[in-house]
């Protein structure tokens, strides 16, 4: 579903603020050993639900690269933080995934960016995070939102790649709101068809139009399910890997 945003202040540097946690830290509340779990988060004066993957074996001392991850419709994102959790641990980054306000689908008025700036404002609050290496993923309905979050806040996170995700036709506004060109990788299954691969290059070419860097991989063996992401995980954080912001991040509010 398209969300429309609107421009509610200049763009500015994001800053650290008092963020509105519960009052547990984040590792002492997922377990030292695993800090795995969830943990509620206020954003927007709604109570939210974020599933963290913090690999034991952080340093406590180094920034680590944070991946926010958007799970499909009528999931959440527990299942699809899980299934990221055995490449973090061994590469060494964190994990979100947040619950959409909604169960049917992500949503420009409950989900606005506000949300993903908190959510990683809460891991900068508990661990040192390198903030030039936040990413954005997404499958199906949460890559079609993770698109336009990434476009809306081009000069926030590093680099986006979405499963089965598109923008629709009358969506290349949203094109107009970014800032910068933020790379993005498509990857859509061949056998898909609730979103073919014929659809996801129709956004490859919208963007490539518009002078973004844009990676396009088809998956001979896939159809839309989300099952044994193994192969997938290790591509897109290999993308991930190549790329950071140049500068310090800046995030652009909306109403």
């Amino acid at each position: 579903m398209p969300c429309r945003f609107q421009l509610a202040s200049s763009r500015r540097l994001a800053r650290r603020r008092f963020l509105r946690l519960a009052a547990l830290p984040l590792y002492a509340a997922l377990g030292e050993t695993a800090r795995t779990g969830a943990r509620p988060l206020v954003s927007g004066g709604r109570k939210r639900t974020v599933h963290w993957v913090i690999p034991a074996a952080l340093s406590e001392a180094s920034r680590a690269p944070l991946v926010l991850v958007l799970h499909g419709s009528w999931q959440g994102g527990r299942k699809l933080a899980e299934l990221w959790e055995p490449l973090a641990n061994q590469e060494g980054f964190i994990v979100a995934g947040p619950d959409a306000g909604s169960p049917d689908a992500w949503r420009g008025a409950a989900d606005p960016p506000e949300l993903f700036r908190d959510v990683v404002e809460a891991a900068a609050a508990q661990r040192p995070i390198d903030p030039h290496r936040v990413f954005l993923f997404g499958y199906s309905g949460g890559g079609h939102y993770a698109l336009q979050i990434a476009l809306a806040e081009s000069e926030y996170f590093a680099a986006v790649a979405v499963c089965a995700g598109q923008l629709l036709r009358d969506q290349g506004r949203f094109l107009a709101l970014a800032k910068r060109r933020i790379p993005v990788a498509l990857f859509a299954g061949a056998k898909d068809t609730v979103v073919p691969p014929e659809d996801v290059r129709r956004t490859e070419q919208m963007l490539k139009a518009g002078g973004f860097p844009v990676e396009f991989t088809q998956m001979p063996d896939r159809d839309h399910a989300y099952t044994s992401p193994a192969r997938l995980h290790r591509q897109v954080w290999t993308f991930f890997q190549r790329h950071h912001l140049p500068s310090a991040p800046i995030f652009v509010e909306y109403r």
